[in-house]
């Protein structure tokens, strides 16, 4: 199937180097199908078929964007659980984020700073690829379809707030240092007003439209704003293919497993890195309740856009306030004036 007209400009648009890769993917026209479509032509079956000995097209190499707070740890587990798939380490803050290397680890665990053509090796070597990358890293590295999961922008914030807050001082002072880590801590226990107001780099990158600026980075460019968004996604629409809801697991594993033809299943065994719901009782303001919006607002654009184009499953606004306001119970946290 032939690229169209808006996917050949969309491409046009694209770096150099991202685009001149995706058009070297013999993959890249036939692979491009919405969450919705893919569910309801393939559906449960499409695990029946990888087991039948059915398989994609190896050329197909299949990125996940680990988008924090939104259920990818679990999947990596299922994933790097066959050696077919490669799972990137784990890190805080911007400063993994660079332009022209990433972050890459051996079976050893051991991880280093590498230019991105050594995680393209890494890429040509597996099926598909998960870790906290950025959609175009995945792009540039070789990956011809880019899946992720997303979760309500605002319950993503408070939950990896809590999640930090109580990891405690000694753990902080670890990852970033005596001082710095003492600050950042401190900074977590003054309160959630606290975190938004916060100039650090790392509470900055979590809370401000961290699955648009994951999903739709491009080294050198601002990042996407409510005026650029739709400009953005059409840049990356062709390959940013397939997202999935924190409790669409198994629809999840079974669009993994039709792109690759390679089964994965579930484990019967409880999840990992939930935020736990142990911290203090907290309040915030109406005011910081707004600042939450105004740090989200490009995320709930973005996400909108993709249920209207097929990549998400609809949820309604009365569905994602009611699991917002879910959460902030959960946690014990309430909204005052």
């Amino acid at each position: 199937m032939p690229k169209t007209d808006n996917q050949q400009r969309s491409t046009s648009r694209l770096p150099r180097k991202v685009a001149r890769r995706l058009e070297r993917s013999s993959t890249f026209a036939s692979l491009r199908r919405g969450t919705a479509a893919f569910t309801s032509e393939f559906g449960s079956s499409a695990k029946a078929k990888a087991l039948d000995g059915g398989s994609a097209p190896r050329g197909n190499k299949v990125g996940i964007v680990h988008i924090q707070k939104c259920g990818g740890t679990n999947l990596k587990q299922v994933m790097v659980s066959s050696p077919d798939f490669y799972g990137g380490p784990r890190y805080w803050g911007g400063s993994a984020f660079q332009r022209s290397k990433a972050f890459v680890s051996d079976r050893s665990k051991k991880t280093k700073w590498a230019p991105i053509w050594e995680l393209s090796g890494i890429v040509d070597d597996h099926a598909g690829i998960i870790g906290h990358y950025t959609g175009s890293t995945l792009i540039e590295a070789g990956c011809s379809t880019i899946l992720f999961y997303a979760r309500e922008p605002r319950s993503r914030v408070i939950s990896q707030y809590r999640f930090w807050q109580i990891q405690g001082k000694a753990y902080w002072q670890e990852q970033m240092g005596e001082a710095k880590g003492a600050e950042f801590a401190e900074m977590l226990d003054a309160g959630f007003g606290s975190f938004l107001r916060s100039e650090s780099v790392t509470a900055t990158h979590a809370r401000t439209n961290h699955i648009a600026r994951r999903l739709l980075d491009l080294p050198g460019r601002p990042d996407p704003t409510p005026e650029t968004l739709v400009e953005r996604w059409d840049q990356f629409s062709p390959y940013v293919v397939g997202g999935y809801w924190i409790n669409q697991t198994d629809d999840f594993l079974a669009r993994i497993t039709a792109e690759t033809g390679i089964p994965l299943e579930r484990p019967n065994r409880a999840a990992k890195n939930v935020t736990p719901k142990t911290a203090e009782p907290e309040q915030i303001t109406k005011a910081e309740l707004a600042m939450l919006d105004e740090c989200t607002a490009v995320d709930q654009l973005l996400l909108e856009r993709m249920m209207e184009d097929g990549i998400l499953s609809p949820r309604s606004k009365e569905e994602l306030d009611n699991e917002f306001a879910a959460l902030l119970a959960a946690h014990h946290i309430e909204i005052v004036d």
